[in-house]
């Protein structure tokens, strides 16, 4: 059995598809016909461990990646959030790979596919995790996905592509989000020979960056290629776990911000239950962002209880950096006000007494009493039956 001829099989019916996809005028008609062809053919041949869709990535702060060709993704250990033949969501911690299909790798293509790529990395999580049970591995590297641009053409030479590619990395925000490898079927590879990635999900680019633009011209054997290599690399990822209530607590996006705990409020008006819960409103948070005044976290509890918290072991973090919304610089809360509480009475003072909440990823500690009028809307996602249920 000679591999090289079952591949360079593949590769002649991904072509022929490919002129075949010509006679469409419709631009997005061929788009999809050709995605369509090397995502079949990636979907026979990678192991079952792995699945090729297309759509989306999201992460757990939600933040998305924009519209991806082809995602490899673990098809048996998490969900979809959203799932359609033509366009899917795929938490980040379920995806191996991206890749950018292009039918003619001109300069405006490639530029954009580094484009697309650079924004799926962007959403990456960057935090090294452990992984338990029997397979137990501990002190693993954030996974780096794979990344890679396939064309089916270029009227252009590799020389040329590579020097564009070089220019590109130049301009990249961080070189490690550039493609992994860029090749173009029936001509050859632009990028490293060797592996990326080895043991507990470890990354390393090549010491010579210019190896990054190795050119290879692989011709004919270009398809059977590009499959090893992307075998290879993924097959060096372990993924992190999914914890599905980080997607149920995401925060929302208001405006330009991204909130949590600001939607699931019941505040009564005239003692009359209402019908949906309440959240702040976008001018509120804006309010907050606006006014509050940067501490320690320890600063805002001592503005709270009055005096400094104990916590000899740092279990709550004190040091931590928060913002406080205390605009009428209200006193701590006192004896006196905690009885008048307990005891079912008015108090007769006002004393700063928080909420907490969280607004691009930093706590603030909110006095909703200097809030301005009409600061809480109704939320329609939220009935009040809903909220008192948990």
């Amino acid at each position: 059995m000679d591999v090289r001829k079952i591949f360079k099989a593949a590769s002649d019916k991904l072509m022929a598809e490919f002129v075949q996809s010509g006679e469409i005028h419709h631009q997005g008609g061929k788009g999809t016909l050709r995605e369509d062809a090397f995502s079949d053919f990636l979907s026979k041949q990678l192991p079952s461990r792995y699945a090729v869709g297309r759509g989306e990535v999201i992460n757990s702060e939600n933040f998305t990646s924009g519209q991806i060709d082809l995602i490899i993704h673990d098809p048996f250990y998490c969900p979809k959030i959203v799932s359609s033949p033509s366009h899917s969501v795929f938490p980040i911690e379920s995806v191996y790979g991206a890749i950018s299909i292009k039918s003619n790798l001109n300069s405006t293509q490639l530029q954009e596919a580094y484009q697309n790529i650079e924004s799926f990395h962007k959403i990456v999580i960057r935090k090294p995790f452990t992984v338990g049970g029997n397979g137990f591995k501990s002190g693993l590297r954030y996974p780096h996905p794979v990344t890679a641009v396939v064309a089916y053409k270029a009227d252009r030479s590799l020389e040329a592509i590579s020097d564009q590619i070089k220019r590109l990395d130049e301009n990249i925000e961080d070189i490690t989000w550039r493609p992994d490898f860029i090749c173009v079927l029936e001509k050859g590879i632009i990028g490293p020979r060797n592996l990326l990635r080895g043991d507990f999900n470890a990354f390393q680019l090549p010491p010579e960056i210019t190896d990054l633009c190795s050119l290879r011209k692989t011709g004919r054997h270009t398809l059977l290629k590009i499959y090893l290599q992307l075998l290879r690399e993924i097959n060096k990822i372990t993924l992190r776990p999914l914890d599905l209530e980080n997607y149920e607590n995401m925060p929302q996006i208001v405006g330009r911000f991204r909130v949590r705990r600001h939607d699931s409020f019941a505040r009564l008006e005239n003692h009359v239950t209402p019908t949906n819960a309440t959240r702040l409103t976008k001018l509120a948070i804006q309010t907050i962002v606006e006014q509050s005044v940067e501490m320690t976290r320890g600063k805002a509890f001592e503005a709270w209880f009055g005096q400094p918290m104990n916590d000899p072991d740092n279990t709550m973090a004190l040091d931590a950096v928060v913002r406080c919304f205390n605009p009428r610089h209200l006193p701590p809360i006192s004896p006196t006000y905690m009885q008048e509480r307990a005891s079912g009475q008015k108090p007769s003072e006002e004393v700063f007494y928080p909420y907490q909440i969280e607004i691009d990823n930093v706590e603030y500690f909110v006095d909703f009493t200097s809030l301005p009028p009409n600061s809480f809307e109704e939320n329609p996602d939220l009935t009040f039956e809903e909220l008192m249920s948990g």
